[in-house]
């Protein structure tokens, strides 16, 4: 096994990969949930958020990219907060670099963006 390496996304062929693992995370959910609409259009998301501040997406990659993970800061209409909510919307990982840590890595990675971005001022909610 090679090093695994997170790669913050920062160009549109960083987006169409992480285009592609939002796609197989809804597949995914869509076989154990019945309820869930596989069909669901994801064109362009991380594209038009490429330089949104407040939108983190990342994936990592060994030989190639074998997972990813995106969150963003939450805007609550009408309420004040006392910190920074954060929503981690989506995390996936190839079956076959599954619990090797992979996640946990994509996971830090998206702590240590938000430390950074929020001056340790937020929580994350699942």
């Amino acid at each position: 096994m090679s090093k695994v390496e997170i790669i913050k996304a920062a160009t549109k062929e960083d987006c169409k990969i992480c285009s592609e693992f939002m796609g197989k995370l809804i597949e995914y959910e869509a076989s154990l949930d019945n309820s869930i609409n596989s069909h669901v259009s994801i064109s362009g998301l991380f594209e038009k958020n490429l330089d949104n501040k407040d939108f983190y997406f990342a994936y990592a990659k060994e030989d190639k990219p074998i997972g990813f993970i995106f969150g963003f800061l939450q805007v609550p209409k009408g309420k004040v907060r006392s910190t920074n909510v954060l929503t981690l919307e989506g995390i996936f990982v190839d079956e076959v670099s599954r619990r090797s840590g992979v996640g946990k890595q994509l996971l830090k990675s998206f702590e240590s963006w938000a430390k950074k971005q929020y001056n340790n001022e937020f929580v994350i909610e699942i």
